[in-house]
């Protein structure tokens, strides 16, 4: 007899499970409280869709957070390679950026939700089942779901039942974390929701703010404690955000839960240039004749009259009458966070499903046969491709352990 198997989220590890398992001979129920699939898929599109990473995979698995050794084992069994494969198995190529970030050629998120449902679509033991929320879990493998038009509340029973919910992000995806009752209800501990890959708030001057909406800052290094990253951030009116800020934002997040310290941001403007060369430079450029300070840094090294203007916010006026002060600004300001930006602007969310709650094949120890995928767990990774490979790599080692059990 088939085994049946009943996913409930169709997002990127919904999807993606549902594919490995219905190519191994599996019936499969798919359902989602949205009238369509993929919707936070759908939403990162927007922004340039970045798959996964062509780094070695030492440093690939550094980005995972707080357990590396589990994403280790996972990235061994479904690799960057293995998922560039498999978007060509279901239809599209792909390519490495400059960044080493790959993405999708020649095809948008859209086209690739629609190849993904035209491969499931083409097996017969395949149930595509829309606008059903999740209502309740039972120890007997039997779930209920109400129908959002009809408000017709149906009984599900299968051999195994895979959850895919999403974290507390987006919640205009459907991505609220609201089932976290459903799963308290049967004593499985829910580590509380915290905003990743997010937007920080900075107490800015009045008169700083009136002078811009918001400006990039790029090719700098940002550090925080024994990291450092390069790359371009946003300046805006609220704060700060942007993909180097993304990268350490698991450890800002977690430094701002802690009240007593501080949180400090260190930004080198110039990387590439040492301070002996700074002061080489300022100095020729503002000998006799030459040029005013302002065209200075505007002309000769890049920095912007925007960001003469943050230098002076966080270290004072005095930087302008000193070579000495300014140099230090340039190679090492720090921005003081305060907050994070609320979660439901943050791209992901850490917490969720306790790591402990699983075992290595992400079954849920408390509800056998009951399986978790993608953030509803607590995990984080940067952006640049490490959530959604993480997240695929999940539906890979869940679908591999259900084939080898299916006996």
């Amino acid at each position: 007899m088939t085994k049946e198997i009943t996913i409930v989220g169709a997002g990127v590890g919904g999807l993606f499970t549902a594919y490995f398992l219905i190519k191994n001979g599996f019936k499969v129920s798919l359902f989602d409280q949205n009238s369509a699939i993929g919707k936070k898929f759908l939403v990162a599109g927007k922004g340039g869709l970045n798959l996964t990473h062509g780094e070695e995979t030492e440093h690939f698995v550094d980005k995972y957070h707080p357990n590396q050794e589990l994403f280790k084992n996972l990235i061994d069994n479904f690799s960057p390679k293995d998922l560039r494969k498999l978007c060509k198995e279901i239809g599209f190529e792909t390519f490495k950026g400059t960044s080493n970030r790959i993405f999708p050629k020649d095809i948008q998120a859209i086209e690739i939700l629609n190849l993904l449902l035209a491969k499931l679509n083409s097996f017969k033991n395949f149930n595509l089942i829309l606008n059903h929320k999740l209502e309740q879990i039972s120890n007997e493998n039997v779930v209920s779901f109400k129908c959002l038009k009809t408000e017709k509340v149906i009984n599900h029973k299968s051999d195994i039942l895979i959850y895919s919910l999403g974290g507390a992000s987006w919640k205009v995806t459907g991505s609220n974390g609201n089932w976290t009752k459903l799963f308290t209800q049967h004593n499985i501990n829910i580590i509380p929701f915290s905003p990743v890959n997010c937007g920080y708030n900075c107490d800015w001057q009045k008169n700083f703010t009136s002078l811009f909406s918001s400006f990039p800052l790029k090719n700098c290094t940002f550090k925080f404690q024994n990291k450092s990253i390069r790359g371009e951030v946003l300046i805006n009116q609220y704060g700060i955000e942007g993909s180097a800020i993304y990268a350490l934002s698991y450890d800002l997040t977690n430094s701002l839960k802690n009240k007593s310290i501080e949180t400090q941001l260190e930004i080198d403007f110039k990387p590439d240039l040492t301070e002996t060369q700074l002061k080489d430079k300022i100095q020729l450029a503002l000998k006799p004749n030459k040029i005013t300070l302002s065209n200075f840094l505007r002309k000769k090294i890049n920095l912007s009259s925007d960001i003469l203007s943050l230098l002076i916010e966080l270290n004072g006026k005095e930087i302008l009458n000193s070579e000495e002060l300014l140099i230090n600004a340039i190679k090492s300001s720090s921005i003081l966070l305060k907050s994070t930006r609320p979660i439901d602007e943050a791209i992901s969310t850490t917490g969720g499903i306790d790591l402990k709650e699983i075992d290595q094949n992400f079954m849920l120890k408390k509800l056998p046969k009951h399986y978790i995928i993608g953030e509803m767990l607590d995990w984080s990774a940067p952006t640049g491709g490490y959530l959604i490979q993480g997240c695929i790599s999940q539906a890979y080692l869940i679908s591999k352990h259900i084939t080898n059990t299916k006996s």
